[in-house]
């Protein structure tokens, strides 16, 4: 049986045998929207592996206390690490990919500002769209009861996301190239037991030619993800649901 599950934080607590749940955000949505009452479960994790289960002993307007009555560990994370590197989008097309992708074990999320991103984040709503981002995975995370919360950058370009993330292998999901589908890659990628694989992702107008040979450049592979032309939130969750299921955990160790 599955319980709610929240993780601690500068917010919520572990004190000794007790947990204080003080982020506003979990007290809302734990009192007002799950109704939880006195005596019931929840599960908090500490976002290094380990998770403690709960009973909810006070119920307050500003927070929450509860007592740990078992400390387990539970690994829900894959063994391959996946890292979504998505094309601005507009819309809440964004919050949609940073949620499912959460949901489907990505270990980072960076948003890239590329050539032909319809939208383009000013660096004075930077840290708030990044905060909206981040409480988005954060959420996601807990329902689908991962052991940690995935960080979701700031938005950044390409190249100062290549640069900085060296001993990675990178795909790149290009319509305009079908040379290569992602079944022979992934052969090849699975022979060499490759465990950190960044999938480059474009915005609604695509990549720029330039672009995917910048990530060439960097010893990127350029993919087909099949004859269809896919929405740029389609073909983010479609490469991530198939990188888990031929190299992470979906379809079982």
């Amino acid at each position: 049986m599955s319980f709610q599950k929240i993780f601690a934080n500068q917010h919520n607590q572990i004190i000794g045998g007790q947990v204080i749940i003080n982020d506003p955000s979990d007290v809302q949505h734990l009192s007002k929207v799950l109704r939880i009452s006195v005596g019931d479960n929840l599960v908090i994790g500490d976002q290094e592996g380990t998770d403690y289960l709960l009973v909810i002993e006070q119920i307050n307007k500003q927070d929450i206390k509860a007592k740990i009555i078992k400390k387990y560990q539970v690994t829900k994370e894959s063994k391959v690490q996946l890292y979504l590197l998505q094309g601005l989008a507009k819309g809440e097309k964004m919050d949609w990919i940073v949620q499912k992708s959460v949901e489907l074990g990505v270990a980072k999320i960076f948003p890239l500002q590329l050539e032909r991103c319809i939208i383009k984040v000013e660096e004075k709503k930077e840290q708030a769209k990044t905060a909206r981002w981040q409480k988005i995975a954060a959420e996601a995370a807990a329902q689908s009861q991962r052991n940690y919360i995935p960080e979701v950058m700031r938005p950044q370009t390409l190249k100062e996301v290549l640069q900085s993330m060296p001993n990675i292998t990178w795909l790149v999901a290009f319509e305009e190239d079908d040379s290569q589908g992602l079944t022979a890659c992934l052969q090849e990628i699975r022979a060499a037991k490759t465990e950190k694989i960044g999938i480059v992702i474009g915005p609604e107008g695509g990549l720029a030619l330039s672009e995917v040979q910048l990530i060439e450049a960097y010893g990127g592979k350029s993919i087909s993800l099949g004859k269809r032309i896919l929405r740029t939130e389609t073909a983010a969750i479609t490469a991530l649901s198939i990188l888990q299921f031929t190299l992470g955990d979906i379809g079982g160790e």
